[in-house]
């Protein structure tokens, strides 16, 4: 008789653990707030959760500006486009700190002097692979924000007179959970 009572709460628990994993919201939309307000560049992205400790996703940015608009503090790439793998470290569902590993393509342009003294706009097509440290919020409505930092660090480029050796991964985005 006590194996059975076992078995059946056993039962119970792994449903009803089932359940509430199966309930849960596994997709995130997201705009990048920091990039656009700062660098002119549109960022959005797409973050599926795979369990409450991990998840992946697609970011995609591109420069609104145009090359002649850059100021000091501009990033070079004209798009980006970043698949991402995070690893949440808290015991709410994946919320809170995270780690992520990351590999970006990215389409670069920038000024390049000649020998000779003349200045052409030359392009550049890299891959950089990288990582990043951030934090999660969620609100019970589903509304998320989070910020993030880390870097990519080119390794291979089309154009070595172009290519940015470390390409940033900035962030502070605003975003839903469904």
């Amino acid at each position: 008789m006590k194996k059975i009572i076992l078995i059946l709460i056993i039962t119970v628990v792994s449903i009803s653990t089932y359940a509430q994993e199966k309930n849960k919201k596994h997709h995130e939309v997201k705009i990048n707030a920091f990039n656009l307000l700062i660098f002119k560049h549109l960022e959005g992205s797409y973050e599926y959760l795979i369990n409450s400790e991990s998840s992946a996703g697609i970011a995609v940015r591109f420069a609104l500006n145009s090359y002649d608009d850059r100021n000091i503090i501009s990033y070079n790439e004209r798009y980006v486009f970043t698949g991402f793998y995070r690893r949440y470290f808290s015991e709410k569902y994946a919320t809170g700190f995270f780690v992520e590993g990351l590999t970006m393509y990215s389409h670069t342009e920038d000024d390049v002097t000649a020998i000779s003294g003349t200045t052409s706009i030359q392009s550049s097509n890299d891959i950089a692979l990288g990582f990043a440290l951030g934090w999660k919020f969620v609100s019970k409505k589903g509304i998320t924000f989070e910020f993030y930092g880390g870097i990519g660090e080119q390794i291979t480029s089309s154009n070595n007179n172009v290519a940015t050796e470390v390409i940033p991964r900035l962030g502070a985005s605003i975003g839903y959970r469904f």
